[in-house]
């Protein structure tokens, strides 16, 4: 099936707004939940563009949901970072008051795009600064696997050398950054895209200390995006469509 012989969804701005609103609790809003079904949400962008040619498990989680909302107790990695999210939150916001007092964090809910509405994106909050005149978004990361472990600039390039392959940071130069081949870019830039804000401000949060987290701002990258949106929709239509929307 070709993307572009294929009606697309659409949604009108007044319903995005709306939606939006109404699913700021994001996990314990049932709306939430169910809008996650048979869509592509910016954490599966990644996902998408990595697939390969065996998507099926990919594939059954869209349609179907995680395979972590079966448990009845969550694997302690993931279960640890939902606990810690809002003390990790909590703990951006101090450092951000300290350099600019007039930063605030807002509760964001989930944003389908609107002419690709089977596109949605969440992210941990929406960030205002500059007295108003700045906003961008917030994505926290909490990773189980370097719980406790100091993560300023100085002992991140340690953290790095010690991890695998898959570890979300990269040192170029002298400054470690969020790798444009990890998950968690398609990601953050897929909130940027859906959500029309210029950046995100990406965290890593260890529990080491309440003044120890890796902050990264990260631009909207245009280009990039440009090649990943087209890649998801064409994923979408092939893999999806024909699932939802015939016999």
């Amino acid at each position: 099936m070709n993307a572009f012989e294929t009606p697309t969804p659409t949604i009108e701005e007044d319903l995005v707004r709306y939606i939006e609103e109404q699913t700021r609790e994001q996990r314990m809003s049932r709306l939430w939940k169910a809008l996650h079904y048979g869509r592509i949400t910016s954490s599966m962008f990644g996902d998408v563009l990595q697939s390969g040619d065996n998507p099926a498990s990919l594939i059954n989680q869209i349609l179907h949901g995680s395979n972590l909302d079966k448990y009845s107790t969550l694997p302690p990695a993931v279960q640890w970072g939902l606990d810690h999210e809002t003390s990790a939150k909590a703990d951006y916001l101090v450092i951000k008051k300290s350099l600019d007092e007039t930063t605030q964090v807002f509760e964001t809910g989930l944003t389908l795009y609107p002419t690709h509405s089977f596109l949605g994106a969440t992210s941990d909050g929406r960030v205002v600064e500059n007295e108003g005149s700045s906003e961008g978004l917030l994505e926290i990361k909490c990773p189980y696997s370097i719980k406790g472990q100091n993560i300023s600039h100085y002992e991140i390039p340690d953290i790095i050398s010690m991890n695998d392959k898959n570890f979300c940071l990269e040192m170029l130069t002298t400054e470690p950054t969020l790798k444009k081949t990890h998950k968690y870019y398609a990601q953050v830039q897929g909130e940027m895209a859906i959500k029309g804000l210029p950046w995100v401000d990406f965290v890593v949060w260890t529990a080491a200390a309440s003044n120890n987290i890796f902050v990264e701002r990260v631009l909207f990258d245009v280009q990039y995006v440009s090649s990943m949106m087209p890649k998801l929709v064409n994923f979408y239509m092939e893999k999806i469509y024909p699932l939802l929307y015939t016999d």
